[in-house]
């Protein structure tokens, strides 16, 4: 069996291993997840959708959800035939998103086997075991991750040099997607061009076309769903880079994706990039400067989120998993061979320990989401006369639609409510973030009973060994997850 096929099963094995891990999602991806539920559940009543009381800040494309609805309605059926939860469509969309990453990743290593061979196509398959973002990001219904399905394809058009499909799929993912991967695609592009792969005539001729029906695409898609006319991803552009808004949700120092995020996502492939310049210079710049000029571009946008540079981590793979195979190569040849190869492999073993860290802390994001399902524990759904309030911190932290069990309760989300307020005291029951005014108000007053709790991540606690050989030394050795309340479960005393 090709041994590829067997790297890309256990890769969705992995991403599978996430979802069922961490089921629920955060504020981020909320608008994509609601309208995946809306989109199977409702169909065309599109009254009845979300994003009609809750339309965010900035509007966003239906395109993504649309495509991943589409792929799940033959599970949708079978879910509505045996009469199964509706959260289970939930797991369903999921799996179908992180499959269309999966399969980018796929066609990437194959353009890889093409170009590097297949040792070192292996390797890349490899360290995005060892590595946890991307395969964790994978089922996450962000735009980021509906972008990177499409920027993999990409990928593997320019590795083959198919450029006018490369340029298609880039006005794609641009215009409808994320509009900063503008720098990123560009760059590839600039590349080509400066190597003569690709001439400006060419370049020109292919990109209006492409632009234009991409453009038309979410025009006439959108437009319908929003019920006016608009470009979402021309908005959220205008928003984020010209009036600078995404600051509100606060800013990071200009360097902090190369300190931070990247030695986060890469791990111990970080290392291994140097090398694969090394071995490869004229290849692995190639990639290294559309990869690095992405990052340092996208810097001068104060407000930073790991998840925006997510798309390079593929690309610094590939010259890792080059390297991988390079130092593979001269392990027969001398010691200093087999100390680099062994040195590579134990970079992989501390990436994988590092992974279980990252997904065990992953765990406990999402107390909002667990909360919705617990109550539904509590009180049976033929209870009558249930209207239940999620607050903001709840819905924030994994309550959606799809967490909506029972068809006779009502489930409010109504924001900016006074704690303790007239229309609060008319809910049954509240979903509500600890802390201490909700404690004194609702608990310590006598108005409500104190259902149950849920419990978030709360920090991390290592033990270290020190060491005083020459300079004081700190190794950890074990760590344990911080958990405190965050969530209360309330019932209104009668």
């Amino acid at each position: 069996m090709d041994v590829l096929f067997i790297l890309f099963v256990l890769q969705l094995v992995v991403a599978s291993h996430y979802i069922f891990n961490c089921p629920y999602t955060k504020v981020e991806e909320s608008f994509n997840l609601q309208a995946i539920h809306d989109i199977l559940i409702y169909k065309s009543n599109i009254s009845r959708y979300d994003h009609r009381d809750f339309p965010g800040v900035v509007p966003r494309t239906f395109i993504g959800p649309l495509v991943v609805s589409i792929l799940s309605s033959p599970f949708a059926i079978i879910v509505k035939s045996f009469g199964l939860d509706k959260i289970v469509l939930q797991y369903v969309a999921r799996h179908v998103l992180a499959f269309m990453v999966l399969y980018g990743l796929k066609r990437l290593q194959s353009a890889v086997k093409t170009l590097y061979g297949l040792q070192t196509a292996i390797y890349l398959a490899i360290l995005n075991l060892s590595q946890f973002h991307v395969l964790f990001y994978a089922s996450r219904p962000l735009p980021n991750t509906f972008a990177l399905a499409l920027v993999l394809h990409a990928f593997a058009t320019w590795m083959n040099r198919k450029l006018k499909m490369f340029i298609w799929i880039s006005a794609f993912v641009i215009l409808v997607f994320r509009a900063e991967l503008a720098i990123l695609l560009g760059l590839f592009l600039f590349v080509s061009f400066s190597m003569r792969h690709i001439s400006i005539f060419t370049i020109l001729k292919t990109a209006m076309p492409a632009g234009i029906c991409a453009l038309m695409t979410t025009l006439l898609i959108d437009s319908l769903f929003w019920n006016r006319w608009l470009w979402p991803e021309g908005e959220v552009l205008y928003f984020n880079a010209i009036l600078n808004k995404s600051s509100q949700w606060g800013t990071l120092p200009f360097f902090w994706y190369f300190y931070s995020a990247l030695p986060r996502l890469l791990l111990g492939s970080l290392i291994l990039v140097p090398w694969g310049i090394r071995c490869s210079p004229q290849r692995s710049l190639m990639l290294l400067f559309p990869a690095i000029g992405f990052v340092f571009l996208y810097s001068f946008l104060p407000h930073k989120e790991l998840r925006f540079i997510i798309y390079t981590v593929p690309i610094f793979n590939v010259i890792a998993a080059n390297a991988m195979c390079q130092l593979q190569y001269q392990y027969a040849k001398n010691i200093r061979g087999k100390l680099g190869f062994l040195f590579a492999l134990g970079l992989v073993v501390l990436s994988l320990f590092s992974r279980l860290l990252f997904s065990n802390a992953a765990f406990w994001n999402y107390p909002g989401g667990f909360a919705l399902n617990k109550i539904h524990g509590l009180v049976p759904c033929n209870t009558a006369n249930i209207n239940i309030h999620l607050d903001n911190f709840v819905a924030q932290t994994g309550a959606s639609r799809f967490g909506e069990l029972c068809d006779n309760w009502v489930y409010n989300k109504t924001e900016y409510l006074k704690i303790g307020g007239i229309e609060m005291m008319q809910f049954s029951h509240i979903l509500t973030e600890v802390n201490d005014k909700n404690n004194e108000v609702y608990i310590k007053s006598g108005s409500h009973s104190l259902l149950g709790e849920v419990h978030g991540y709360d920090g991390l606690d290592i033990k270290w060994l020190k060491f005083h050989i020459l300079i004081p030394l700190k190794i950890p050795y074990s760590y344990s997850i911080r958990r405190s309340a965050k969530v209360y479960l309330l019932q209104r005393t009668l």
